[in-house]
This record gives structure tokens, C-alpha cells and sequence, in this order.
């Protein structure tokens, strides 16, 4: 016969293997769990940095592009270049005589020109110049220390030359040289067309150029702590800043741009001289360029060593207090687990009787008493889980009812459809028909964003009804132009409550002979207008301005401005969340008499 264990030794073994295996668990998981954070934290704390960055950097650009924009569209840099090219159309082979016209010419506005961009360039406190060259290659700049070193034929034989004229006088800046005092510095370099501004025609090249000076300033104003290496690079992949100088003007590897490209705005880790690191990246959707922070892994893991070393301590000080409680806990169960098996073997020599005696163990003390109780709590668990079921099945029938949707009101609206069609009511068919189209369109769910056309025809169904109810007296005409615009995308239910507010608070209020609502849709610029107006009886100039100018949340609750269904109140409310404040509505006046609501929204080809 095989010896037994006792319960106190099993206790023991079995309680120190869950302490030992739980607290190795905790210790690799807090390790985990820390590491995790930590990367979290560095990523998110550099990220931040790095979007500042390239902020600053982004308004610094922009400040130089504006300035750049006044001496492009100055009155007099723009007839030089004019007559420069018109010589040059008239001319293309630049015979020597013509030739001597344009450095004649280009020699008369030297002085004029160069102090023209002299005085835009003292707006910025800046080390940069601005260089502006004429389609004949003539250049004129107010800054005689530094100067690009290429001629514009030279510069047009550039890989990045190409997008300058593709973007047609958006401002590309890309990394480049330039020269002061015979010595070369790296810089950045800003190439626009010159285009006319009344016929567009590209006349000449401006090149706004300032030393990486600038942007070493601007990187060592964000902190991005002891480890952080800051490097960006132009939207051709070649390196404009460094803290390495060795990298400037250098290409990135086209495999880590890619994984940027596929990982925006994300930490993301790539392998530099055979060690891991970590890279925080944002690109500028307005210069192209990427923004890049090198983090070294042991850098940003050295504080887990502290942390593991704390683990350590505190895992050896509970495994050491934790046996102690266990030895104490296995002997305070097993003692009088004992005695009741003691008990036990001896009532196993004569009737079973129930032990009334007090037991130092709770638990030990209420297993009489629930087995006493065992076949009472049978009965009350039957009871229990009877009483479950006919509560679920009540529940599956209160879901099965909760299911009632919409579909129920379309299907019923169909049914009475045929009714009406079989008995030859046909207007009255048609009126149900236009109605269950109107509830479909308002109700169901999905994008906030349909084509103009979609939302006309939603109109259409709510203007047939309306006909339905007025007969001729309704006089609704609509113009969309061009017809193109049908297709752009716009908020749902944008054209109905202005014509249910048209005619329940301006022409139903009004006795007249006939009711005119006119509608008009047209294209302006990259913005699209929508007119409602009617010969009703209008409002007031004071009323107008309250609309236009009270706060959201206050016109939400001012039914005495307007209360009807989703009323313009609601939809100017609507219109900001989707567009933003920018955008909302214009009253005005009609000339037919009523008031003309004018929304203007920008044109969007697609529901993102």
C-alpha cells in the first residue's frame, strides 16, 4: 500500500508552485508590460516633438513663400517679365540684335527690380535672399554675399526641376548649395514658376534660398531628449538637415520611406548599422518633406534596467513572506480537515448522525450544514432555472419585438402602394409611393454624404407630396448649371428644409395667388452655391442678422426664429459640424419678393 501524502505537504507544494509561477509571470509581464510603456510613452512624447517641428518649420516656409508671392506678383517684376517673353514668343532663336534688347532692358530694371525684392525680403529676419530669373536667364537678387551657383540652364538639368513647372507656381523646396564668399553651404532652396497674372502664361523663375542655419535654429528650440537625432529630408528623398553634416544633401533609403509611407504618423523601427533603432516620423503635407527622429533602443530602455533590478528585490521579499503565510494557511485547513476525517471514519461503524459539535474552520463548519441543506437547495435551483427559462423565452420575445424596424413601415407602405394601384388610385398611389422613398432616404442609416443628384431627387419626392396637397398654386423651378456638379457630394437633407421652411413660414402665412419657390445650383471656383428663394412674405433685416449671428447653441433653442422639422436653424448647426465654422448660410433679400438663402459648401468628389 502506497504511503499518502499529507494534505499540509500537498498544500505546500501546490501553493508554492502558483506563487513561484505567478510571481514569475507578474515579473516577465510588469517587465513586458514596461517595456511596452515605455515605448509608448518615448513614441508619443517624440511624435508630439516631431509634429512641432515640423510646425514650426512649415510656418517659418510659409512666411518665406509669402514673401516670395509679393515680389512674384509685384506690378513692375511682372511687366518686365511680360515683355520678356513676349520678346522671347517673338523671337525664339534670340537673334543677337533682340538679345541686346533684353540685357538693355534687363539692364534699365537692374536697380528697380533688385530694390523690390530687397524691400519684401527685410519683412523676414532672416540669413536667405530671394533670386528671381527671367525666361532669357537674366537674374536679378538684392543680396550680393550669397547667390545659387547654377545658371537656370544649369538648374533645369536638375532631377527636381521637372516639378517646379508641374506645380505651376506652388513653391517646391528641396535641399541645394549655395555659395558666399567662394564657399559652399548647404542650404534650402525654394523654386516657383513666375506666372502672369491676368493670362497665367509662365514669364520667369523665383528662388527663394537661406543656409540650413535656419532650420539647425528651429530643431534646437524642440526638445527631443538625450537620445533624439533629428533628420529631415525633401520630397525626393535627399537629405536637407542632419545633426550628422556628413548625411546633408545625401539620398534616404527608398525601403525606409516606403515603411513611412506605410506607417504615418507611427514609431517605427529599422536597422542602422546593424543595430535597431527607433524612428518618430511626420510628413508636412504642405512642403513634402519628412520628419524624422532617431531614437537608440538602449537609450530608450535604460531605465528598465532599475525597474528590473526593483522586480527583483520585491519578487525575493513576497516569495519569502508568501511561504511563510502558506505553511501558516496549509496548517490552519489541514488540522481540522483532519479532525473531521477522524469523525467521519469513526461514524462509518454505526449510524450516520449529524456532528453538533463547533469546528474552528468556517468552511469545514458549513459543509454539514449544506449537505443537510442539499436537497432543499435541489428543489429551489429546479425552481430556479424553470423560472430562468421562462424568463429568457420572455426575453427572446421582448428581442424579436425590439427587432421591429423600419422595413415594417416601407413593406406596409408598399402593400398599401398595390392597393391603391389595383383599385385605379393612381395619383394617390403614386403620393404613398413618394412618401415611402421620403422616409427610406430620411431614416436609413449610413454616409452623411450623398451626390447633389441624390439629394434632388429625395426633393422631388418631398415637392410631389407638396404638389399633392396645393395642386397648381406651387410653382417650384429648378436650376442646376453646369450639370456636372450633380455628381459632387454633399451633406443629406441639405436642399429639403429650406423648401419646407420657404413654404411653411413664408408662403403659407401669405395670401396670394401663386407660390413661387426658385432653386439654383451652381459652380463657383471649388465651391459649390445652393439659392432657395420665394416671393413670401420674407424677414426683416434684424431677424436676418439674428440668425446669421447667434450663437450655435442658442439658436438651437429659440423656437421664435424657426421651428420647423429640421428647420435653417438646425441646418446651419449641421452644415459647421460637417464643414466647420467657415461655412453656414447667407440671408438675404429676394427679388422675388420673399427671402433668399444662400449656402456655400466646398466641392468634395468622393464621401471620405
Amino acid at each position: 500500500m502506497n504511503k499518502k501524502i499529507p494534505i499540509v505537504v500537498q498544500l505546500m507544494v501546490v501553493f508554492s508552485t502558483i506563487l513561484l509561477i505567478t510571481i514569475s509571470l507578474i515579473s516577465y509581464f510588469s517587465i513586458k508590460n514596461s517595456s511596452e510603456v515605455v515605448l509608448v510613452k518615448t513614441s508619443e512624447y517624440l511624435q508630439e516633438s516631431v509634429i512641432q517641428l515640423k510646425g514650426k518649420i512649415d510656418v517659418n516656409l510659409m512666411e518665406f513663400d509669402k514673401v516670395s508671392q509679393t515680389v512674384a506678383f509685384h506690378p513692375v517684376l511682372q511687366e518686365y517679365l511680360i515683355y520678356i517673353q513676349s520678346m522671347l514668343e517673338f523671337h525664339p532663336n534670340l537673334q543677337e540684335h533682340f538679345a541686346n534688347i533684353i540685357k538693355e532692358e534687363s539692364s534699365k530694371r537692374n536697380f528697380e527690380i533688385d530694390r523690390i525684392i530687397g524691400e519684401q525680403s527685410r519683412f523676414i529676419k532672416e540669413d536667405y535672399f530671394i533670386q528671381v530669373i527671367d525666361n532669357a536667364g537674366i537674374d536679378f537678387d538684392a543680396n550680393n554675399t550669397l547667390f545659387l551657383p547654377q545658371t537656370l540652364h544649369e538648374m533645369k538639368n536638375k532631377p527636381w526641376f521637372d516639378t517646379v513647372d508641374e506645380f505651376t507656381g506652388r513653391m517646391v523646396w528641396i535641399a541645394g548649395d549655395s555659395w558666399r564668399n567662394e564657399k559652399i553651404l548647404p542650404s534650402v532652396i525654394g523654386a516657383r514658376q513666375i506666372n502672369d497674372v491676368n493670362q497665367l502664361d509662365h514669364i520667369g523663375y523665383l528662388f527663394t534660398v537661406f543656409p540650413i542655419q535656419t532650420l539647425e535654429r528651429l530643431v534646437g528650440e524642440v526638445n527631443f531628449g538625450t537620445s533624439g537625432k533629428v533628420q529631415i529630408v525633401d520630397r525626393f528623398g535627399n537629405v536637407i538637415y542632419s545633426e550628422d553634416k556628413s548625411q546633408i544633401g545625401t539620398q534616404v533609403e527608398a525601403g525606409l520611406l516606403n515603411m513611412m509611407k506605410m506607417h504615418q504618423d507611427r514609431m517605427i523601427e529599422w536597422e542602422v548599422d546593424g543595430e535597431i533603432t527607433y524612428i518618430s516620423h511626420t510628413q508636412s503635407d504642405y512642403s513634402g518633406w519628412t520628419f524624422m527622429v532617431y531614437v537608440d533602443i538602449e537609450e530608450a530602455f535604460k531605465d528598465l534596467e532599475n525597474i528590473e533590478d526593483s522586480l527583483f528585490l520585491i519578487g525575493m521579499t513576497g516569495i519569502i513572506s508568501a511561504l511563510i503565510f502558506i505553511l501558516f494557511f496549509s496548517w490552519s485547513i489541514s488540522k481540522p480537515i483532519s479532525k473531521l476525517a477522524v469523525r467521519l471514519n469513526r461514524l462509518g461503524h454505526g449510524p450516520l448522525e449529524p456532528y453538533k459539535g463547533f469546528m474552528e474552520n468556517k468552511e469545514i463548519d458549513m459543509l454539514y450544514h449544506s449537505y443537510n441543506q442539499m436537497q432543499q437547495d435541489l428543489k429551489q435551483t429546479i425552481k430556479d432555472l424553470s423560472d430562468k427559462q421562462i424568463s429568457e423565452k420572455h426575453a427572446q420575445l421582448i428581442a424579436l419585438k425590439a427587432q421591429f424596424k423600419p422595413h415594417f413601415l416601407y413593406n406596409t407602405l408598399n402593400t398599401i402602394y398595390w392597393e391603391l394601384i389595383n383599385e385605379g388610385q393612381y395619383k394617390t398611389a403614386n403620393m404613398v409611393l413618394s412618401l415611402s422613398d421620403l422616409l427610406r432616404y430620411s431614416i436609413q442609416p449610413g454616409s452623411e454624404l450623398v451626390t447633389i443628384d441624390e439629394d434632388l431627387k429625395h426633393l422631388n419626392h418631398f415637392l410631389d407630396i407638396l404638389k399633392a396637397r396645393y395642386g397648381e398654386k406651387l410653382k417650384v423651378e429648378i436650376n442646376v448649371n453646369p450639370e456636372s456638379v450633380l455628381t459632387t457630394y454633399i451633406m443629406k437633407l441639405l436642399l429639403q428644409p429650406l423648401v419646407e421652411n420657404a413654404i411653411s413660414h413664408g408662403l403659407e402665412p401669405k395670401r396670394m395667388k401663386e407660390w413661387i419657390i426658385h432653386i439654383q445650383i451652381y459652380r463657383e471656383d471649388n465651391h459649390i452655391h445652393f439659392i432657395v428663394e420665394d416671393n413670401g412674405i420674407g424677414m426683416t433685416e434684424s431677424e436676418m442678422e439674428k440668425i446669421e449671428h447667434a450663437e450655435i447653441h442658442a439658436e438651437m433653442n429659440d423656437h421664435n426664429i424657426m421651428h420647423s422639422g429640421i428647420g435653417i436653424s438646425n441646418l446651419r448647426y449641421r452644415i459647421q459640424l460637417i464643414y466647420g465654422k467657415d461655412y453656414g448660410m447667407k440671408l438675404s433679400q429676394s427679388t422675388l419678393g420673399g427671402l433668399k438663402v444662400n449656402i456655400k459648401l466646398p466641392i468634395k468628389k468622393d464621401k471620405s
